[in-house]
Formats: C-alpha cells, structure tokens, sequence
C-alpha cells in the first residue's frame, strides 16, 4: 500500500491495543498507552533516518543522531572551505604567471589591424584595435570610446608622460573578461594609473592608483568611478559601418 512504513503500522497497532484497553479499563489508561504510543512512533523513525538503533532515544528526548548530522555539516563546511582556498591559491599562482600581451604606440597612436594581430592570434572581435593619443579615442572590434573629462584629466598638460598598453584575451575567462589595460606614468611622480576597459564592448572594468612604496613595493588603490558611470556608458558608441 502507498505511504505503508513499518513504523505507521506500529503506530496504528498502538490505537488498536488502547481502544481495546477503553473499552476494557475506561479512558483514562487508554489515553496514556495512545499518548505514548504515538509520540515514541516518531521520534522512532527520525533515530532510523539519522542512522540510529531503535533504543538509541535519549532519556531527555534528544536524539544521539543529531550529533553526527552536526559533525556531518561541519565537516562539508570545513571541506568546502578548504576547497576555495585551494581555489584562490592555485588561481593566484596562474595570475602571477600569467603574462599580457604588449602593445606598442607608434606615433602617438596605437592600430593593432588584422595583418598585424596574425603572430599573436588575436580574436577577430577584437580587431582592429586603436588608440589616438591627440584625441583619446579608443577602439575595439566594433565598439569606439572617447575618453571622458575624468580620465583625460589624468595626462600631465605639459605632456610629460608614458603611456602603456597590454591585454590578454586567453586567460580564465570566468574570473575576468578579456581585457586592454592602459598604463599612464606622469614622469617625476611616484604614482601611475591604471585604466581596464572590457575588449567585449569597452566597458571601465576598474581603475586604480598605484602608489610606487619606499621599500620597492607598490599599492594598489581602487577609484570609485560610480559618479561618472552614466557618463562613461554614454562615451561608448558603436562603430558605424560605411
């Protein structure tokens, strides 16, 4: 029969023996049998899901089970902790490995076109990519940026800077979207700008301040661009085809 477990039958059993005692005894005896009966029914079933015997039924109502389903998720825990921070570990050991491709700027601009993308095997999406120093307008595949105020406020006006492009595009891509990463030192001070765009479609990734420490070190300290963010979606256009 559907829903049929030995321990229901055990407990229909026990209204049966206190009907009988009713009507043998009066109410009052049959009552405390079915109270019982009924009550021990489950916390009989819920020992034998937890793996426990029969008898194993704590005199205080609790069930030794619990202690091992406790000691059963703080061990999946523990395990699943460990698991992440192997996870971080290994994926900060590829990170340091792992090396962008450079870009050169020639002339004050950057093309990257399909002739000369061959030798690095960059994805068609990707191409051409640009970059004009006089306008800083970025392209990518089909989408074009033109830097807003806020960064180009970052280039010295006396012109006195490097600027650096590298990107990768064959990294985990689960962890990060291929990306073009702009470099821009003023010269004679101790800090740099970092600007990541997306390659997908020239979104900011992230921008941040690298301090050069006195000890050789440097600190990496992230912008909140979340003041200019209508302004930097508004800059990305698509590029029209002729």
């Amino acid at each position: 029969m559907e829903g049929f477990t030995a321990e229901g039958a055990e407990v229909a059993e026990t209204r049966r023996v206190a009907e009988r005692k009713r009507n043998r005894e009066g109410a009052d005896g049959a009552d405390e049998i079915l109270k019982e009966g009924v009550e021990e029914g489950p916390r009989k079933e819920q020992a034998v899901c937890f793996g426990r015997g029969e008898g194993e039924v704590g005199g205080d109502g609790a069930l030794p089970g619990w202690d091992h389903l406790a000691y059963s998720i703080v061990m999946r825990r523990f395990l699943r902790s460990l698991a992440w921070i192997l996870a971080l570990s290994l994926g900060g050991l590829t990170a340091s490995a792992h090396e962008d491709v450079v870009l050169e700027l020639k002339e004050g601009k950057l093309v990257v076109s399909a002739e000369d993308a061959a030798d690095m095997k960059v994805p068609a999406e990707y191409l051409p990519m640009e970059y004009d120093a006089a306008t800083h307008r970025v392209r990518i595949g089909k989408h074009v940026m033109k830097m807003i105020p806020y960064f180009t406020s970052l280039f010295p006006e006396n012109g006195k800077y490097k600027i650096h492009f590298s990107a990768s595009w064959y990294h985990d891509l689960d962890t990060l979207p291929p990306y073009l990463l702009i470099r821009i030192e003023p010269e004679g001070r101790q800090y740099n700008y970092h600007l990541l765009l997306n390659m997908k479609d020239l979104s900011v990734i992230q921008m941040e301040v690298a301090l050069e420490l006195g000890d050789g070190g440097t600190r990496y300290l992230p912008v909140d661009l979340s003041m200019v963010e209508k302004e930097m979606k508004e800059s990305i256009k698509p590029v029209e085809e002729k």
